[in-house]
């Protein structure tokens, strides 16, 4: 077990409540399930599976896309919200607007460096006044976000959305110019 994993191992075994996952291995699915303080999860798009089946450690598995995220599950009804930033990096512009409004407590987002700009998330989740505590290994980092003074602000959301858009609208060229 990498040191992520056991460091989120230690965190899960102190959950308590509803819980939604996003790209966890089936190590810390398992963590999960022996946990009997957590009443409710939502495991989405778990790394490892098997394809003929459609079964995963909670039942049958439904697909839901990151974009209907803020559909499925209503405001301030989960606790936690754990991510690994490898699935969720094409769509963090909405990810981070829509975990803030669907997550009462901590928010986790775990990842190798090299797959997004950590100072960057960092940045965007300042913007809610939320307090984050960082660790860091040696290729990979975890952010454990406390998002209960946390609080939404439709327009705000709206702003902040066409800020980052034209952010990485001006990164894109950027890049393209400089190849």
């Amino acid at each position: 077990m990498l040191e992520v994993d056991k460091y989120l191992a230690k965190e899960i075994a102190n959950m308590k409540g509803k819980l939604i996952t996003i790209g966890l291995s089936n190590k810390l699915l398992g963590c999960i399930e022996k946990n009997q303080a957590i009443v409710e999860c939502m495991a989405m798009d778990a790394t490892e599976y098997d394809k003929n089946k459609n079964y995963g450690l909670f039942g049958p598995t439904k697909v839901l896309g990151l974009k209907k995220i803020r559909k499925k599950f209503k405001k301030k009804k989960h606790h936690i919200l754990i991510m690994n930033i490898k699935h969720i990096k094409r769509n963090v512009k909405t990810i981070i607007r829509d975990s803030i409004y669907i997550t009462k407590e901590n928010i986790y987002i775990y990842g190798a460096k090299k797959d997004f700009d950590v100072e960057l998330l960092k940045k965007r989740y300042k913007r809610y006044k939320v307090i984050i505590d960082y660790t860091e290994y040696k290729n990979s980092y975890v952010l454990k976000i406390d998002v209960t003074k946390a609080k939404n602000h439709k327009i705000l959301d709206m702003f902040y959305y066409i800020s980052d858009s034209i952010y990485n609208g001006v990164e894109l060229f950027s890049d393209f110019l400089v190849k």
